[in-house]
Formats: structure tokens, C-alpha cells, sequence
């Protein structure tokens, strides 16, 4: 029996601070066009997944190369649902089609910072896990060794910084880069959380990620997206 290793991208159609954020153009693409374009480009994959209640990213993503098992039902497209959750729910559908799983790496569709080499990185790195997890991780920009409050109503500051505050004192602090996750079947099934204790983590350089969750991330995602292919076609490391 082959057992499969399986690029998963999550897309519903809801989104409250970016209205149809997954369908966000891209350099004249879709978002989730370009994030199974990339998926396509590993040689990793036995195949790329895409769940999301929307028929018509459905049909875009089909056009693109994806396939699916039907429309997720409401219950998994709600503002409330985990990745994990999603990502348990499409295994389940899987095995009812008599798929053998070895692995899952979920994609998120908005992601054009990704590059290949990042995603066969974090497959390495899989099997030396100790808990069947691979994320990578960025460093934190709200740090709150280093946070300064404001009254809004006075813009003025409540509470700052001691006068001997040195950055270069603090203890590096990171966060999700919102990009992707590699697990293993059991690692998925299994977990109760996916960033804790024990998950082996890849460390980004500040200009291959920005976690797209307004309007202004998404202009500074297509203009990051823009340089970096003026400056040529190559690959983070």
C-alpha cells in the first residue's frame, strides 16, 4: 500500500477583515491559485487538497490542478474553527475514499512570500521531530518586553520603558509565521495544539513572510511579492 503525502490549503470564503481574501490577486493571479501553483512545484506531494465551502473557489482552485472532496460543511467554515480542526475533518474525508496518509502539510492560500524551498525544508525536518510537527516561526514584532502604551483618548504614554531599556538585552521572542504546517497523519489526529512544546521549527528571515490579516498587509504583501521577483527569480534559505 503507498501511503501519500498530502498538500492541504484551507480556503473558505468567509473573511471579515479582507473580504474574499483568498481569492486576493496576486501579480494577476489569485492568491490560492498561486499557493497550489507552488504546492505543484515540489516533487514531494502525491496530491494537492484544497477545503473550502466556497463553490467557487472550488472551481478555481479544480482549474488550477486541485482536487477536493466536496464542499467543507458549515459547521468546519466558521469563524470559531481551528486549523487543526479543519485539518482532522479533511483526513477523515480522506480515509472514507480509502486514502493512505503519511503526511499532511497544510498551506495557507495566501502565502506569496512561501518559496519551495521553505516547504521540502520543513519535510526534512519531519522526521526528526519529536512530536511529528514542523512550523516556521518569525521574530516577534509585539514583543511585550518592549511595549509602550498609549491612552488613545490623550495620546499620551501610561506606561514605557525603564531608562536603562536595551534591545539588546531581551530574550528573542518569535510568533507563527501564518504560512504553513507539516505534520504527520498521527501528529494530526493525535494533537491538541500544533505550536507547543516539542515542535521542530524553521526560523524566517524577516523579508520571506508577512502574516496577511488587513487591507495594509496585503498591499506590503504584493509590493514584498513585486521586489523580490524584480530582483530575479531564486529561493530563500
Amino acid at each position: 500500500m503507498h501511503f501519500e503525502t498530502i498538500a492541504l490549503i484551507p480556503a473558505r470564503i468567509g473573511s471579515k477583515r479582507i473580504i474574499r481574501k483568498n481569492l486576493s490577486i496576486i501579480d494577476e493571479k489569485p492568491a490560492i491559485v498561486r499557493a497550489i501553483e507552488l504546492a505543484q512545484s515540489c516533487s514531494i506531494f502525491d496530491r494537492v487538497v484544497i477545503s473550502t465551502d466556497s463553490e467557487e473557489i472550488r472551481v478555481i482552485a479544480k482549474d488550477a490542478g486541485a482536487e477536493d472532496f466536496g464542499l467543507r460543511d458549515s459547521s468546519f467554515a466558521d469563524d470559531t474553527t481551528s486549523t487543526l480542526e479543519v485539518v482532522k475533518y479533511e483526513i477523515q474525508r480522506m480515509y472514507s475514499k480509502k486514502i493512505a496518509i503519511r503526511n499532511v502539510c497544510c498551506i495557507y492560500p495566501v502565502v506569496p512570500l512561501l518559496t519551495k524551498n521553505r516547504l521540502l525544508e520543513g519535510y526534512k525536518k519531519l522526521a526528526s521531530s519529536k512530536n511529528g510537527f514542523v512550523v516556521p516561526l518569525q521574530i516577534s514584532s509585539g514583543s511585550k518586553s518592549r511595549a509602550i502604551y498609549v491612552d488613545l483618548a490623550t495620546n499620551i504614554i501610561t506606561s514605557g520603558l525603564p531608562s536603562n531599556f536595551r534591545t539588546q538585552d531581551l530574550i528573542p521572542e518569535f510568533q507563527d509565521a501564518g504560512q504553513f504546517y507539516w505534520g504527520t497523519v498521527q501528529a494530526w489526529q493525535e494533537a491538541k495544539g500544533i505550536l507547543v512544546e516539542e515542535t521542530s521549527v524553521i526560523l524566517l528571515n524577516k523579508w520571506e513572510t508577512i502574516d496577511v490579516d488587513d487591507p495594509e498587509d496585503l498591499e506590503v504583501a504584493r509590493a514584498l511579492y513585486t521586489l523580490r521577483n524584480q530582483k530575479g527569480p531564486h529561493e530563500a534559505v
